[in-house]
């Protein structure tokens, strides 16, 4: 345990972030704010928990930082503790005070008569204890923007739903434990409904995107229904955008079953509750990209499981990578991992996955739409990014950027026809569809407590199944039952990052994906390598995987290693490019 006087040490957390516990005389938040201002090479973004901020690393420069360091966490130690020193030495003053109306009558406050009969007082001194405390914001995490409020009367405090509704409407007001919350979007929840704030908790276009910061004070004001509605007229939620004015590429005819458009994904606003997103397999949307000449981070169409059928607008190139869809062009089977010319009119079909669970499409100039928070990529839980914030629905129309010199070339010559660009293909560690299953490598914690962390070792490299509820948010598997000791079952909320392998009381793993939320509760039996990312995006629901215990350092020396072999072949397949363009 850190002493006032001693630097807080990092500590590896897998290898795509490292965690610093805040020492006692250091808020957590203030922490973070200097280490954000440090600007730390390697470092994508920063976010504090309970007591730990998490640095989220870029896992191939972050190695570069100090060659000759056994990790990132000891090449950043110096100025980590530097950033230590100066949260110490500035106060960081706390957010504004915020009031938030709120309109406790009728359908607003669906489980008031529930929370009053449950707690043994009338509906009205509900109302009142709930108005006269005073909150102050902890995390923001379980959705974008939603603040965890603490200082509930301990009068309110009631346990979750012992099931959750399927749909809360946005602006909800809910307690549970000791907090109280508003929902900023539509979602499934917990909590007991006691109120309906009417304006926008989250604004992915406003700066800062979240109207409730750690460390605000926050009370409500009560309003009747007929303000609540002029309140929510006067501040409507702003839609997300669709693609930019420009002639249509792609028309959607069918969807899929889930199709985004999704980049590298999201970063600097973990604070503000916002994960990263972007595509799940960080190998074949790259691989694709490079094939139709674009940018390894160009925007590209994820397609899960089932994928669209979409009419080409414009001639271009198009290339496919990641799991067969058995991909047809007028009803003719074409080819994976090749660039595909296509002509204006002609229909791009794809159907099931053969095998693995997610197809990337790249098409030359890279998907067009309006970058929000930085980022190209659908963010699906928040209801923004990509196209209008969601998954594509027929009818709709896709533009893309301006192709690449050496695609436009081929396009204008004609050159991208007649089998020019046959031999024009990554090595076959790249273009092979992904097998039925995965080992998986796992970093176990090594700071857990040893028991758990040897109990978890012991038992997670069984063979596990991809349970039919997976998603981007997380893989839930299904295998032997783990012990989960009720003494550690539920952990103080602390950062999640990409991998982290969850132990919930059910003794049941969860391995977080890319639509995660930003901060969880449950024990961390580890998380899996970067080097494994790829296999994990392309489990499908059904298939097995097993996770092999392996030293972070081999797991970089992998990565690494990989990442220099993609890095050869996306120059080699830009080389056959050009040289099919000037044949």
């Amino acid at each position: 345990m850190p002493t006032a006087h001693a630097p807080p040490e990092p500590r590896p957390l897998g290898d795509a972030a490292i965690e610093i516990v805040a020492p006692p005389d250091t808020d957590p938040e203030a922490l973070r704010h200097a280490l954000a201002a440090a600007a730390l090479p390697g470092v994508r973004d920063a976010i504090a928990g309970t007591r730990r901020v998490v640095l989220h690393l870029d896992p191939v420069a972050a190695w570069h930082v100090d060659p000759g360091a056994p990790s990132p966490a000891a090449a950043l130690a110096p100025a980590v503790a530097a950033a230590a020193r100066d949260a110490r030495a500035h106060h960081v003053a706390p957010p504004e005070p915020v009031v938030l109306p709120a309109c406790y009558d009728g359908d607003c406050a669906p489980d008031l008569a529930d929370v009053a009969a449950r707690t043994g007082l009338a509906p009205d001194e509900v109302i009142a204890r709930h108005l006269a405390a005073r909150y102050v914001v902890g995390l923001v995490g379980f959705l974008p923007g939603f603040a965890y409020l603490h200082g509930l009367d301990p009068a309110l405090a009631l346990p979750r739903r012992g099931t959750p509704r399927a749909r809360v409407p946005a602006g909800s007001v809910g307690v549970a434990e000791r907090m109280t919350g508003v929902y900023p979007g539509e979602s499934p929840g917990g909590w007991h409904l006691i109120a309906r704030v009417p304006l926008p908790m989250f604004d992915a276009h406003a700066a800062p995107p979240a109207r409730l910061a750690r460390g605000a004070t926050v009370r409500f004001t009560r309003i009747d229904r007929e303000a609540h509605d002029a309140l929510a007229r006067a501040h409507p939620r702003r839609d997300a955008p669709a693609s930019h004015d420009a002639p249509a590429a792609l028309l959607v005819e069918k969807p899929g079953l889930l199709t985004t458009v999704q980049d590298a994904g999201r970063w600097g606003v973990h604070a503000a509750g916002v994960g990263q997103a972007g595509w799940f397999d960080d190998v074949a949307p790259r691989v694709a990209n490079a094939l139709v000449g674009n940018r390894e981070d160009a925007a590209v169409l994820e397609c899960t499981l089932a994928g669209p059928t979409l009419v080409v607008a414009r001639d271009a190139l198009v290339a496919l990578a990641g799991a067969d869809m058995s991909p047809t062009l007028d009803g003719v089977p074409v080819a994976m991992h090749r660039p595909l010319p296509v002509r204006a009119g002609q229909r791009l079909a794809l159907g099931g996955a053969v095998t693995g669970c997610r197809t990337y499409l790249a098409i030359d100039g890279g998907i067009d739409v309006p970058p929000t928070l930085g980022s190209a990529s659908t963010q699906l839980r928040g209801a923004f990014g990509g196209h209008a914030g969601r998954a594509l629905r027929p009818g709709d129309a896709l533009a893309t950027g301006a192709p690449a010199p050496v695609a436009a070339w081929l396009l204008e010559r004609g050159a991208a026809r007649g089998g020019a660009l046959d031999a024009v293909a990554p090595p076959r560690e790249f273009a092979t569809a992904p097998i039925a299953g995965a080992r998986l490598g796992l970093l176990v914690d090594a700071h857990a407590a040893d028991a758990i962390a040897t109990a978890a070792a012991a038992a997670l490299p069984g063979t596990w199944t991809v349970a039919h509820t997976s998603d981007r948010m997380g893989l839930r598997l299904t295998g032997p039952r783990l012990h989960v000791p009720p003494s550690v079952a539920r952990v103080a909320s602390e950062p999640t990052v990409l991998g982290t392998v969850q132990l919930p009381p059910d003794g049941e793993p969860i391995v977080l994906g890319v639509d995660r939320q930003v901060t969880g509760g449950y024990l961390v039996a580890g998380a899996v390598a970067s080097v494994s990312r790829a296999a994990l995006a392309q489990l499908r629901p059904g298939a097995h995987c097993q996770f092999v215990v392996v030293p972070l350092e081999r797991a970089a020396r992998a990565l690494l290693a990989r990442e220099r072999r993609l890095a050869e072949a996306c120059a080699a397949i830009a080389h056959a490019l050009h040289r099919a363009a000037h044949r």
